[in-house]
């Protein structure tokens, strides 16, 4: 290059220089303060604001400024180059909370995942302009705000399921009213614009795009929309309000939705809207004969939505995509025919609407078809509403409508009648009766029909034989007398309303909600029936007396409703007393027969397997039970809260669970239960008044209850597969000793009793497993309200809790091996207990208190793999002492909202954390060795104070020092505190204190005592050994 060149560049370079230089001055002279990363006086944006007053301008130059910005005065606040303000995902990124600010010219990202904001506005009179607000939960928040003016923003891509786990909103007013949002876009959120109880703010040019949904209005009046955009949104706009004043919103034609127009018409009379409108959605409020007719509309909250709108029309309508195709609420008088809604939430929804026509329409392929709520006097008539998700047509809450003609098939559920509240029988408001259906389709649906009601005046429907369920007649009769209904009626489902007498035999139901349906029904009879693939029951009787069930096949009335529920019974008896149920083949059912709050019934030879619970008795007296096989079941007999119950003859071969009794009242536990009943092959010994005799392993016993008992002694048996291994109420100066429980649900279970002693046995396996989506929580041993008994020596293994006291007092745990349970050793409400010497090994957690106080834990080996050693949970009172809690993977001692505890010559070793206070105060923690890659750890920010050493006393300390004072402070590297500290005057106390944290310090950090060198990670404290120490030992100290 020449140096004519070079020389050229060089002034050019200079001038250039120059003209930044002073372009640089000029901006600098005119704004009051500016920040950059290099070279400013603030590289801070809020110490900038801080140093600022009313009235001035922050400039802020390009880069990344990772703070949380409050802009707390009325500032010009403008970015040059687009700054990035990153919240780090704490709080917002930028918080206007003083009036009058100007925001410009930001891109602010990363706020808190908990309601977190870009940007917050909680002032008033504020301008946002040309900021980018991406990457947050929420991209622009305005909440109590008004009189603010959003221009020009772009609050996009506030949606990243991987960072915050779901999405949020672009723009969010809360309660804001008289904002102006203009201009702005809204792209790739949960919701573009979202306006909720806010009012009088104007909405124009904005771009809502790409969302799931596009503008939201919720409960929110006198706001004006024009000229918005919204394309490409799962739901592009949805006004939903719960009061007429919340629909008094002005929104223009102008605002266009995938290219259609918004109509959302007041007050309008005697009008027609044909395709000429091109509408995209159709809001009608208060309208009076008006005609939506020959549209196609998508993707929207509501296609068509009328309010408090009458003597009107949807005809000849096509709406797919969108939440509820047509939706009328609080409109009567209306007809909507002909129309195609294809692939909706819900297809037609009637809220609170009456005397409307729905005809000749289709719903198809959505959530739901067609769905009246709280409507009354509506008449449904020549839909198809096939192929949903979920119901075909739904009836709840509504009373006198008329169903005709309608084809009700291939969903989950055809027609349904349903209420879900007992109420009062005056409460007509959640009445569902007097609905007539004739000539309705139901077919290929997993269940075709479902009458799900409780009260007397809810089953007064009128459902004729001209209803087909998979091509058999609907059988819906009321007050039948003497009648015999066979065969040859070919019955799809059968109900019997106020019937004496009936007999119901030789037919096949399928694929309903109910098999046979007998309400208020006496002397009648069901027989050889096979009720099957029915989704609640096979046959119900409800309020319904001397009744027979014989010889019947019930099977498969069983059906996942959700991951977590499961509903369907064989045979279920609600309400009914004196009823005989016998020789019927019960299987694979929810529960095979349940009997609930009913009196007196009689169940014999019954053959019951691979059901939930084979069965099950609820809040039922009086009943009987006698030669029933029950087998393969989760559970086979299992008897809850009921009482004189007699067992006679019962075999239970092969339930995960026997035979199980539970009860909280003296009275449940007064049942005759024979020896003759066997599980697996072994008898029920079920014992009331029993006293000073002994039972072992000759009286080949399955199971064993022992009720109001006095000194009898249970030992060497072995006793597996029930619900409680052995149950002990009410019973005391007994024994269990050397028995083996495994399988159980329960090994042990001692129920308000007293003075027992519990020694030498083997509780392992109760069995863990998920049963209906719920899992069990199973325990090894397990004591309620029981106080004085002693546990020795006993080894609880693989349980969930190995053993649990609860709310119990005063008993002891002494020498117990506890291990691989979930729990080891469990204090639940209970008080001045004493566990002392129990290992607990390789549990989730070792030993753990909750809301349990004055207890004594000492001398327990809480150690070997749990994953916490030793937990106190809202308890206080309690001393630790002499504890080995060592080599744990998670924690060694937790303290979680638990005060007032003594911990003292504990040792804790080789843990992740030795010591972790959550929310705890005032602990006495001293004379312990902690020793782990990490002591403590302190949860909250603040922590609240507790006391880390004793007054310097003479005694020999845990690491065999000869002063008692604070805790040895080590870790396994030989770096620790302690390790290193100064002791000029070989008292073993280090001459420094300790500090944890703000408000903890150990004032009496012990050491190295004298006469011993350096130490490998820990030591030994005189016969205790410490986690496998190397200690060198010297003369003296150079």
């Amino acid at each position: 290059m020449s140096n004519s060149k070079v020389c050229g560049v060089h002034v050019l370079r200079i001038a250039v220089g120059i003209i930044v230089v002073v372009l640089f001055i000029g901006i600098a002279n005119a704004a009051d303060f500016v920040v950059c990363k290099k070279e400013c006086e603030y590289s801070s944006i809020q110490e900038a604001i801080d140093a600022s007053r009313n009235g001035d301008t922050v400039l802020v130059e390009g880069g990344t400024y990772y703070e949380n910005v409050n802009v707390n005065k009325k500032i010009t606040l403008r970015g040059i180059g687009m700054p990035v303000v990153d919240a780090r995902r704490k709080n917002n990124a930028i918080k206007l909370s003083a009036n009058g600010i100007e925001l410009e010219g930001f891109t602010v990202t990363n706020s808190s995942r908990h309601n977190g904001a870009g940007i917050m506005v909680t002032s008033h009179g504020n301008v946002l302009r040309g900021n980018n607000a991406s990457n947050n939960f929420n991209g622009i928040i305005l909440s109590g705000s008004s009189n603010n003016t959003l221009i020009g923003n772009n609050a996009s891509g506030n949606c990243n399921p991987s960072k915050f786990g779901f999405c949020n909103y672009g723009i969010f007013l809360g309660s804001s009213s008289n904002n102006s949002l203009i201009s702005n876009i809204e792209s790739n959120n949960y919701i573009g614009i979202v306006l909720s109880n806010s009012n009088d703010n104007t909405l124009s040019g904005n771009n809502a795009s790409i969302n799931y949904g596009g503008i939201y209005m919720y409960d929110s009046s006198g706001n004006v929309f024009k000229k918005n955009i919204l394309t490409g949104n799962r739901y592009n706009f949805e006004l939903t309000a719960y009061d007429a004043s919340y629909f008094n919103n002005t929104i223009e034609k102008n605002n266009l939705i995938d290219g259609k127009a918004i109509y959302y018409i007041k007050d309008v009379k005697d009008t027609i809207y044909d395709s000429s409108s091109n509408a995209g959605t159709f809001y009608c409020i208060n309208c009076v004969n008006v005609t939506v007719k020959d549209l196609n509309m998508t993707n929207n909250s509501y296609g068509v939505f009328f309010w408090n709108t009458t003597l009107s029309k949807v005809k000849n309508v096509t709406i797919y995509n969108s939440s509820i195709g047509i939706y009328l609420y609080d409109s009567g008088n209306n007809a909507l025919e002909d129309n195609n809604i294809i692939n909706n939430g819900i297809g037609i929804n009637l809220l609170r609407s009456n005397h409307n026509k729905v005809m000749n329409n289709i719903a198809n392929d959505g959530s739901h078809g067609i769905s009246l709520d709280w409507s009354n006097n509506n008449k449904i008539k020549r839909n198809n509403a096939s192929s949903n998700k979920y119901a075909g047509i739904s009836i709840s809450y509504s009373s006198n409508n008329t169903l005709i003609g309608n084809n009700a098939s291939m969903n989950r559920q055809g027609i349904r009648i349903y209420t879900d509240r007992d109420g009062e029988d005056g409460d007509s408001e959640y009445f569902t009766t007097n609905n007539t259906l004739k000539k309705n389709i139901m077919k290929g649906n997993i269940y075709n029909f479902e009458l799900i009601v409780h009260r007397i005046n809810d089953f007064k429907n009128q459902i004729d034989k001209s209803n087909l369920v998979d091509g058999k007649p609907i059988y819906y009769l009321n007050g039948a007398v003497n009648t015999i209904y066979d065969s040859s009626t070919n019955a799809g489902t059968f109900y019997c309303i106020n019937c004496v007498n009936v007999t119901v035999k030789d037919l096949n139901f399928t694929n309903n909600s109910h098999g046979v349906f007998f309400m208020n029904t006496t002397l009648s009879r069901i027989q050889n029936v096979n009720a099957s693939n029915n989704t609640v029951h096979g046959i119900l009787l409800y309020f319904s007396t001397n009744n027979t069930l014989r010889g019947n096949f019930v099977s498969n009335n069983n059906i996942l409703l959700s991951y977590y529920t499961y509903r369907g019974n064989g045979i279920y008896l609600l309400d009914s007393s004196n009823n005989t149920i016998e020789k019927n083949r019960i299987l694979k059912n929810n529960n095979g027969i349940l009997i609930e709050y009913s009196v007196g019934n009689l169940l014999k030879s019954n053959r019951v397997s691979k059901n939930d619970k084979g069965i099950y008795l609820i809040s039922s007296s009086s009943s009987n039970l006698k030669r029933n096989r029950v087998s393969n079941n989760d559970l086979g007999i299992y008897i809850d809260y009921s009482n004189n119950i007699m067992l006679a003859d019962n075999l239970m071969n092969k339930n995960i669970y026997n035979f199980g009794l539970i009860g909280y009242e003296t009275s449940h536990f007064n049942n005759t239960i024979h020896k003759s009943n066997l599980v697996n092959g072994k008898p029920i010994l079920y014992l009331r008044g029993a006293s000073n005799t002994i039972y072992d392993n000759s009286t080949n016993a399955g199971t064993f209850y022992c009720i109001n008992c006095v000194n009898v002694t249970l030992k060497d048996m072995n006793l597996t597969e029930n619900l409680k291994g052995i149950f002990f109420r009410n019973t005391t100066r007994s024994k269990i000793q050397n028995v083996n429980l495994s399988g159980n649900r329960i090994g042990i279970y001692l129920s308000d009793s007293s003075n027992n002693t519990l020694r030498s046995n083997n509780v392992m396996d109760s069995k863990k497993y998920v049963s209906r989506g719920f899992y069990i929580n199973d325990k090894g041993i397990y004591l309620s309200d029981s106080s004085n008994n002693t546990l020795s020596g006993n080894n609880v293994s693989n349980n969930g809790n190995g053993i649990l006291i609860d709310n119990s007092r005063r008993n002891i745990l002494n020498g117990n091996k506890v291990s691989n349970n979930s729990i080891g050793m469990s204090l639940s409400s209970s008080n001045f207990n004493n566990l002392i010497d129990n290992k607990a090994l390789n549990n989730d957690e070792g030993i753990y208190l909750s809301s349990s106080n004055d207890n004594i834990i000492m001398s327990n080996f809480a150690s070997d793999k749990n994953s916490i050693g030793i937990e106190l949970y809202g308890s206080r009172n309690n001393m630790l002492n002499r504890n080995n809690v060592s080599n744990n993977n998670l924690h060694g001692i937790i303290l979680f909202s638990s005060i007032y505890n003594n911990l003292s010559s504990n040792n804790i070793s080789n843990n992740k954390n030795g010591i972790n206070i959550v929310f705890s105060s005032s602990n006495k923690i001293h004379n312990n060795v902690f020793n782990n890659e990490e002591n403590v750890r302190f949860f909250e920010i603040e922590t609240d104070s507790n006391n880390w050493n004793t007054t310097k006393q003479s005694g020999i300390n845990i690491i065999g020092g000869s002063y008692i004072g604070g805790n040895f402070w080590g870790n396994p590297k030989g770096t620790g505190f302690s390790q290193t500290c100064m002791d000029d005057n070989k008292d073993g106390i280090c001459d420094s204190t300790y500090t944890l944290d703000s408000g903890n310090v150990d004032f009496l950090p012990l050491t190295i005592p004298a006469g011993y060198g350096y130490i490998y990670g820990t030591v030994l404290n005189n016969s205790m050994g410490i986690s496998s120490a190397t200690i060198a030992t010297k003369t003296s100290f150079q």
